[in-house]
């Protein structure tokens, strides 16, 4: 293991709040659901695409196990586990254009980030401590995620050519990498003793905190462009959020809404989000934010479930298994 010292840059931010947009009439039409299917059980959920329409996620097995997999081409496999026995479970987190996936699986040494790649499995390790994982991998193979230290605390990471770094970021009581872009930059947020989050962009050793409204933010998404996607706290409310360098930008919440966040962004700008639909809500909507509309997805059969985002404006979530009880991993298709 690689422990460096990092220099720190804080960002002086202008913002622009937008206020509640409204909900244009169907920029995007989704006209067709494609299930993915388990490894045998009853259920499955999908964690990460990528532009080739490969999705990766966990699955049920015929036995009730937890496994990781990787869908493309109508089929899903099952990419295997560090341990074969019955405590072997896994999770893939997400897959670049080679079909090479990192995630985490569970074997004799405890919880590992791993990277699944020609059929194979490989443990990268850990920062010291005895748990790891791993949620983003790009296009060179690079992955990003966070590990346990000798001292139990939480450090975001950096894994290149068999080397896992800590990120360094200063100030974090746990500190987590959410994604990863081809130039190497990584988004995510650490969380400070006294509670508060803030996210960050890391870039060639130096972790530069993105603004917020000084109740703190989470970066969970960076695209080719450097856009960055996620959310800050403003006024006790979740704000969903994009960030191109010092710019701040809230996107907005949902008609009736007061609370958003965003979760992906394409290399389009396109940004996929959940929101409420009234204060105190429980029930949540999807949202794409394009051309600084946020447009509702609910009434396009697109579930609250979602969670990624490709540049030809697939989405995937989740939709009720056959018995109703769980999730199955499920493709939203747009038209045209």
């Amino acid at each position: 293991m690689v422990h460096g010292l990092w220099s720190v840059a804080t960002a002086v931010a202008a913002v622009t709040i937008a206020g509640t947009p409204a909900v244009a009439g169907a920029p995007v039409t989704y006209h067709r659901t494609v299930t993915l299917g388990t490894l045998g059980g009853a259920s499955s959920a999908p964690q990460g695409l990528n532009d080739e329409r490969a999705v990766v996620g966990w699955a049920e097995t015929g036995d009730g196990r937890t496994h990781p997999f990787l869908w493309r081409d109508g089929r899903m496999t099952d990419l295997g586990t560090l341990d074969d026995g019955d405590g072997g479970w896994g999770i893939a987190a997400a897959v670049n254009r080679w079909g090479t996936v990192a995630g985490q699986s569970r074997g004799p040494a405890g919880t590992r980030a791993v990277r699944w790649q020609n059929g194979g499995i490989t443990d990268l390790g850990t920062l010291g401590g005895d748990y790891s994982f791993a949620t983003a991998i790009n296009d060179s193979g690079t992955i990003a995620g966070a590990s346990t230290t000798p001292d139990g605390s939480l450090h975001a990471f950096v894994w290149r050519r068999g080397t896992m770094t800590d990120l360094g970021v200063p100030g974090a009581r746990e500190a987590f990498a959410e994604d990863i872009d081809n130039r190497g930059r990584i988004v995510g947020w650490r969380a400070a003793g006294d509670g508060t989050a803030a996210a960050y962009l890391w870039e060639r050793g130096t972790v530069t905190f993105l603004p917020a409204l000084g109740q703190g933010g989470r970066a969970r998404a960076i695209n080719e462009r450097g856009d960055v996607a996620g959310a800050v706290l403003a006024g006790g409310s979740s704000r969903a959020a994009r960030w191109r360098g010092t710019h701040l930008e809230l996107l907005g919440n949902l008609p009736g809404g007061n609370a958003a966040g965003a979760l992906a962004v394409n290399d389009d700008g396109v940004i996929l989000g959940v929101g409420n639909v009234a204060p105190g809500s429980a029930e949540d909507h999807a949202f794409l934010w394009r051309h600084g509309t946020l447009v509702d997805l609910s009434t396009s059969g697109v579930p609250n479930s979602a969670v990624g985002l490709d540049d030809r404006l697939e989405i995937i979530g989740t939709v009720p298994n056959a018995a109703g009880d769980g999730p199955l991993a499920a493709l939203f298709v747009p038209a045209g």
